[in-house]
């Protein structure tokens, strides 16, 4: 009787100790499982851009931006890059690099430091109002900005406003907007070219 019963306890135990292991398991392989989500997680974030004028639903696949997208960059840009007085040139022109890809940096950055310096220097101010609708290739991964562009000094007006046409080189990383570069064409009133996307690193300054 004594023995049936130290059994039937025995039998009981080593039950409970197996739950027990099973359990221990399926917590292991829970956090295992877990911890590998978390880090795979962290290795693959993205930063995506969002500029604060966008009110458009848009399309963001790897590295292919919807058109929407990258036209709610336009006016940023604009505002960055060509329009500025001389005391807030440098620090637009900082905020403008941080848009750059690593490439586009370290091929725009010497031009873009020279441009603030002759601004400064001939305390040149200058605003861009866009005229036309943006143009965006997709498959080319340019943004073409057409509009009037009026610049002048502390005593003067600088020149009649012009039009101009920026184009500018895009890419998307992982769903981030990167500039390429960032060319300009002058366009005469009668709307031909006068100068056509000669600028591959930089942007024109006219003293």
């Amino acid at each position: 009787m004594l023995t049936k019963i130290y059994q039937n306890k025995l039998s009981n135990l080593l039950v409970d100790n197996l739950l027990l292991k099973f359990v221990v398991i399926v917590i292991g392989i829970s956090q295992i499982f877990l911890g590998s989500r978390i880090n795979y997680a962290l290795q693959n974030q993205r930063t995506i851009l969002v500029p604060p004028n966008l009110d458009t639903r848009v399309q963001l696949t790897g590295d292919y931006a919807s058109r929407d997208y990258v036209k709610s960059f336009a006016r940023t840009i604009v505002n960055l890059a060509f329009t500025y007085s001389y005391p807030t040139v440098r620090a637009q022109y900082g905020e403008l690099l941080q848009f750059f890809s690593p490439e586009g940096f370290v091929n725009s950055k010497d031009a873009l430091n020279s441009a603030v310096d002759t601004i400064e220097t001939t305390r040149t101010s200058s605003v861009f109002i866009i005229n036309k609708q943006v143009v965006v290739d997709t498959k080319e991964r340019t943004m073409t900005i057409e509009g009037s562009q009026r610049m002048w000094t502390d005593t003067a007006f600088i020149e009649s406003p012009q039009l101009r046409k920026y184009i500018i080189g895009y890419s998307i990383e992982n769903g981030k907007f990167q500039i390429e570069y960032i060319k300009e064409g002058v366009i005469n009133a009668t709307g031909s070219e006068t100068e056509e996307a000669f600028l591959n690193e930089n942007i024109k300054v006219t003293n």
